[in-house]
Parts: C-alpha cells; sequence; structure tokens
C-alpha cells in the first residue's frame, strides 16, 4: 500500500491536467524508470493519466513500446495472448497481475478480482467476448493531496458518494475511457490494511476484461499456488 501512497491518487493527469483517481482500467501511473533510453517523445511528462487521454493524445502505441521491455523485466512471469499484441504479467509476491496491450491500455489489478464477478449486480451487459468484474480501487486518502474533493465523507457525515457525481464534479469525467463502467460506482471511506496509515478513500466499480485474458490469469494463478509451495 506504502507504493500507491507514494504515486499519490489522485493526481492530475500529465495530458489534460485534470486529476485522475487512479481507477482500475481507467487510468495508470507511467514513470520514466519504465522506459529504455529513447524518452524524447514524452516531453519530459510523467505520473497518473487517464488511458483515454492518453490513447487520444496518440501516444498511446510509443508508451506501449517503451514500457514493454520493463515490464518483461520486473514481471518475467507473463502469457502472450493475440499475437503478442496482449500480455497478462504475474507478480507472484504482490499477488497482483499487470494487463500490457499493443495499444496502450493497461491495468494493475489483484489476484482476488476473479472471485468478484460484476455480471450479477450489474447495470450494464458486458461486451461480446468480455466479462465484468467487480473491484476496488484506492482513490485517495485521509490527509492526502486533494481529499477536500471527497466532502462529506471526510468527517463521517455520509458513507458513500457517487462516483460518477464525484468526476464530473472534478472535470474528469470526459476524460474516462469506460464510462459505462462506473455506473453506480460509489466511493466509501475504509481502513487501510496497514493499521499504522490512515483511512483510504475506495472506489466499488466495474472492470470489463477479455475472455482469453481471464483465462490466461487464472492460469498464472494457479502457478502461483506453486510459487508459494517451493517458498516454504
Amino acid at each position: 500500500m506504502s507504493e500507491l501512497r507514494d504515486g499519490g491518487v489522485p493526481e492530475q493527469c500529465f495530458i489534460c491536467g485534470q486529476l485522475a483517481l487512479g481507477l482500475m482500467g481507467q487510468d495508470f501511473y507511467l514513470a520514466p524508470y519504465m522506459l529504455g533510453q529513447d524518452r524524447s517523445f514524452t516531453d519530459d511528462r510523467y505520473g497518473y493519466c487517464h488511458l483515454r487521454c492518453l490513447q487520444e493524445s496518440g501516444l498511446a502505441g510509443k508508451w506501449a513500446t517503451g514500457v514493454s521491455d520493463h515490464f518483461c523485466e520486473r514481471w518475467p512471469d507473463y502469457i502472450e495472448l493475440d499475437d503478442g499484441d496482449r500480455r497478462v504479467h504475474a507478480s507472484f509476491p504482490a499477488r497482483s497481475l499487470t494487463l500490457w496491450s499493443v495499444e496502450g491500455w493497461f491495468a494493475t489489478i489483484p489476484f482476488g478480482f476473479l472471485r468478484t464477478s460484476g455480471v450479477e449486480a450489474a447495470a450494464i451487459e458486458p461486451l461480446p467476448g468480455k466479462r465484468l468484474f467487480a473491484v476496488a480501487s484506492v482513490v485517495g486518502f485521509v490527509n492526502g493531496p486533494y481529499e477536500a474533493i471527497f466532502g462529506d465523507l471526510r468527517g463521517g457525515r455520509q458513507r458513500e458518494i457517487d462516483l460518477v457525481r464525484l468526476l464530473d464534479e472534478i472535470g474528469s469525467l470526459d476524460h474516462v475511457l469506460e464510462p459505462r463502467l462506473l455506473t453506480g460506482g460509489r466511493i466509501e471511506r475504509v481502513p487501510s490494511d496497514n493499521a499504522a496509515l490512515d483511512d483510504e478513500y475506495q472506489a466499488n466499480h466495474l472492470l470489463e476484461v477479455a475472455d482469453n485474458v481471464v483465462e490466461a490469469s487464472a492460469s498464472l494463478i494457479n502457478r502461483a499456488t506453486g510459487w508459494k509451495r517451493r517458498r516454504r
């Protein structure tokens, strides 16, 4: 969790300047250390970005190519899909998966997402060949940057707030890649997994994943079971 706090969500999108909450599948953190020697296309702009802004900027493919080697070196346990256009990387110690695609869509998701199918509760239907999952994104922290945007959640006067309404209020709704996946999304204040840290603001929303990505994820998670046994 401390790594997420170092990321400082919410943070201004380095492309449009509006706040990015760090929503899983909608925003991503891109750092200079992920790139090789050629960083000229970045104009020295890094950090969180809305994935819609990244794709509309024309830089998505360059970032995808630029971070590809880093992803493979950092997470060498991966499965390639669609003739190499997509990969699912596993971090066994962190129990997380990082998704990479040639068109510049990235996401880091916990192993447990496979147990949280959102189809039954969702107000929308998945696109053909895809599945819906209910996920939770850490979007801020008590005493963290931009905490004021969470309004009455701060003092406990509200138990939850509407995610779409908040994005509209801060001017970021038009920068969401897949707005329909945020339908019915809520933000709540929850205790941190680390008792020494302040409470977190958590957004509950949907993530849509291709069937073959789901299958590859399940395969990698099964590998993690064997990895854990070998570590004992």
